[in-house]
């Protein structure tokens, strides 16, 4: 079975570079450009793995992550937060999200963690 992922950055070009990554390893992917868009897409469908930026204007990485955790249709899905940020681990660990990658990320790297979490 195809494993889906949904990316969620406001940056363009983040996304459409690990939306061709992870497309041509075989996952179905889907984007949102926001923390209010990935949620919308989550009530609507299930994806496997939640791969999430942590700043974002309006609803960020943090904040999604504490809403869709509370949330019982969403609390086990995994999420993998990505960032620049020097305290990605401690606030990924604060948050309560699954894993983290390390903005700029290796391909290698991105694709371990996602078939780790897939």
């Amino acid at each position: 079975m195809i494993k889906s992922i949904l990316i969620c950055d406001d940056d363009e070009n983040i996304l459409e570079a690990t939306r061709i990554i992870l497309s041509d390893k075989g996952y179905e992917i889907d984007v949102a450009k926001s923390g209010e868009e990935a949620c919308r897409k989550l009530k609507e469908r299930e994806f496997d793995v939640l791969l999430l930026d942590l700043w974002m204007p309006t609803l960020d990485g943090k904040e999604t992550t504490k809403f869709l955790k509370s949330q019982e249709k969403t609390k086990n899905l995994p999420i993998i937060i990505f960032s620049a940020s020097s305290q990605i681990e401690k606030i990924t660990k604060e948050i309560g999200a699954d894993g983290y990658l390390k903005k700029p990320f290796d391909i290698l790297e991105l694709e371990k963690i996602i078939e780790e979490h897939a």
